[in-house]
């Protein structure tokens, strides 16, 4: 799965249905856990992960859009062509937010890549940042709104980002 700010949720586990019950009413909520790192696009849009700061520690309760970390970058950006396909690079850097569009609590992080994100932080399932335990109807509800995405959506929404790059990239040449 993944989300519209570029995020990977990859299910750890999942775990048993949870029961409260008060008088004669029962309610019963199901989690799983996730792991979370950036996908191959994230790191096209930023560069490379120098710092992974203000980490929420295990048992922390994080709301939905809040981050769970900061990521400090740097990289580099495309900041004119022209219509041979001749390209202007800059450097940059800068901080970014690791957020999730859902209320979840952190159950454990990944400590080589707090330690050392520049060569640990990765697209692949190695890269995660953080585990996150989620009810499976935040979950959902997410799906639903489209801030969770399958690959096809997510890859279907990348293309159109890129698009959109190339033709604001091209504007800029005199």
């Amino acid at each position: 799965m993944f989300t519209t700010s570029h995020e990977v949720l990859r299910p750890r586990a999942a775990t048993s249905p949870t029961s409260s019950s008060s008088s004669s009413t029962s309610s019963t909520s199901s989690t799983v856990v996730l792991t979370v790192g950036l996908t191959e696009r994230a790191f096209d849009l930023i560069g490379d992960v120098r710092v992974v700061a203000d980490l929420a520690p295990a048992g922390a309760s994080v709301a939905a859009s809040a981050p769970l970390a900061t990521l400090e970058w740097e990289g580099f950006r495309r900041t004119a062509s022209d219509e041979l396909y001749h390209a202007s690079w800059a450097n940059v850097s800068g901080a970014r937010p690791l957020a999730l569009p859902f209320p979840s609590d952190v159950v454990e992080a990944n400590d080589a890549v707090v330690g050392d994100p520049y060569a640990k932080m990765t697209a692949g399932a190695e890269g995660w940042v953080a585990a996150v335990e989620v009810t499976t109807e935040a979950l959902r509800e997410a799906m639903r709104s489209g801030a969770v995405m399958g690959e096809r959506e997510y890859a279907e929404m990348c293309e159109r980002e890129e698009e959109e790059e190339d033709a604001n990239a091209s504007k800029s040449y005199p």
